[in-house]
């Protein structure tokens, strides 16, 4: 089962809102930014993960954490 994971990142927590392929909305969960925190969120989920987050300041550093559980896209600020 796909599921597609919006990422919303802040300084101190990050909420991410889950839906299915059918558009249909999985749930939505506020996580700590922490990079273990965020990495036990995502490591249990089955099916395969599509996160979206937006490009700044700490997308580097959660594509290099996230990489290896999820499938990664960000979003450039225009």
């Amino acid at each position: 089962m796909d599921r597609y994971i919006g990422l919303d990142v802040h300084d101190t927590s990050c909420t991410a809102v889950a839906v299915s392929a059918q558009g249909k909305r999985l749930g939505t969960h506020v996580i700590e930014t922490n990079g273990a925190t965020l990495v036990e969120f995502f490591k249990p989920q089955a099916g395969r993960l599509h996160v979206c987050i937006e490009e700044g300041t700490q997308s580097g550093w959660l594509v290099e954490i996230l990489s290896p559980y999820v499938e990664l896209r960000t979003l450039s600020e225009k």
